[in-house]
């Protein structure tokens, strides 16, 4: 940013208008590209010849470009309508120069240079979300930490192109305004919690891709829109190893599925697959039948009840335990022991070094891994 932004509110309103004035241009100019694709499309589509190969190649990387030109619009235009809800000031330690970032969903920019917004998953972003004013620190990937002195973090609210309120804080998340965002409809919650985003939150978000994690909560607690943002930040940071098509989202029902797929395009994700459990379970049982299994009907009054006894839970333990360390790969040493699902079944007991899972010293992780292919 060529000069620093003021403080006041005075300062705040003209930055936002001119923040504007350059989204709209970014509008224009895609909805004229758009066009222009569309008109090209439709002129080939007139003397498309489906037995010409060289006619299909050019169809088809018009039709990707008009795609992609569509979702850069779909961004520009969600940028117009709230350009960013976040403002840092800090000091450079390395260039010893001053600097200020405004941070939305997206960038806007005519120069790309020079952003007048940064995207909210961009590195430096890291420290609206979880430093406290004074000496932090940021990573880039493939370049190293950057120390800044962070004096100032601004949270903005904006609607219809008019600044409502603004305040400084040194947490991003107040109360009043999650608050403000959680009494809208849920749809709308998603695109502004990423204003509001809690340090633990944006621990799991930004984790690097090479980690599993399990995400506990309550019901309603952002669990779903953890998950989303975190692929949102994994496919922009990533873009190199990972692609939409390399994330399957599987949901407990279809509603909530749809809800997904309808609000991701908020986060810039496209074109990542889905699926239920019940549809994860046929394509497993599917892959990975045994002609040995048979399935055997329900019948009220006639089939003895056996789920939720002791003797289901217990089988239906070990097996669980006998493919979890069967499935992942494990350290340590090994020692041949008996499995309590009982005679049939070999296993193993591994014994990682003292301190190496949660509760400090002096502790050992007992793990069953089956040996054989007997049922």
């Amino acid at each position: 940013m060529s000069s620093l932004p003021g403080i006041t509110r005075q300062d705040e309103e003209k930055r936002l208008q001119h923040t504007l004035e350059i989204a709209q241009r970014k509008v224009d100019a895609n909805r004229q590209s758009v066009q222009a694709l569309a008109e090209e499309l439709h002129a080939m589509q007139e003397e498309f010849d489906e037995n010409d190969k060289e006619a299909q190649t050019l169809w088809h990387n018009a039709d990707a470009r008009f795609k992609f030109v569509n979702q850069d619009l779909r961004r520009a235009e969600q940028a117009r309508k709230k350009p960013y809800f976040g403002r840092i000031d800090f000091r450079d330690k390395k260039l010893k120069k001053d600097e200020v970032y405004y941070i939305g969903r997206s960038v806007i920019a005519d120069n790309p240079a020079e952003p007048e917004v940064i995207d909210w998953r961009a590195p430096i972003a890291s420290v609206y979300y979880d430093a406290a004013l004074g000496d932090v620190s940021y990573s880039v990937k493939g370049e190293g930490k950057y120390d800044i002195t962070l004096s100032r973090k601004r949270t903005y609210e904006i609607e219809n192109d008019e600044l409502k309120d603004f305040y400084d804080s040194d947490v991003v998340a107040n109360d009043e305004l999650l608050t403000k965002y959680l009494a809208r409809n849920k749809k709308a919650v998603l695109g502004e919690i990423i204003a509001t985003i809690q340090q633990e939150q944006n621990e799991v978000i930004r984790k690097k891709p090479q980690h599993n994690m399990i995400v506990q909560g309550a019901a309603g607690s952002g669990k779903t829109t953890v998950a989303m943002h975190r692929i949102s930040y994994i496919l922009y940071n990533y873009e190199q190893e990972f692609a939409p098509e390399d994330f399957y989202i599987v949901g407990s029902n279809q509603v909530l599925l749809n809800y997904i797929t309808g609000v991701l395009p908020e986060l810039n994700v496209y074109g990542v697959s889905q699926m239920t459990m019940e549809q994860l379970f046929v394509r497993l049982l599917y892959e990975d039948w045994d002609k040995s299994w048979q399935i055997k009907p329900v019948v009220k009054g006639v089939t003895p009840a056996v789920k939720g006894t002791l003797v289901w839970f217990k089988e239906l333990e070990n097996f669980c335990l006998r493919y979890e360390y069967r499935a992942i790969p494990r350290r340590g040493d090994r020692k041949d022991w008996q499995s309590a699902a009982g005679p049939g079944h070999h296993c193993t007991l591994i014994e990682r070094d003292k301190g190496s899972v949660p509760g400090g010293q002096n502790q050992q992780t007992d793990g069953l891994s089956d040996g054989t292919a007997g049922k």
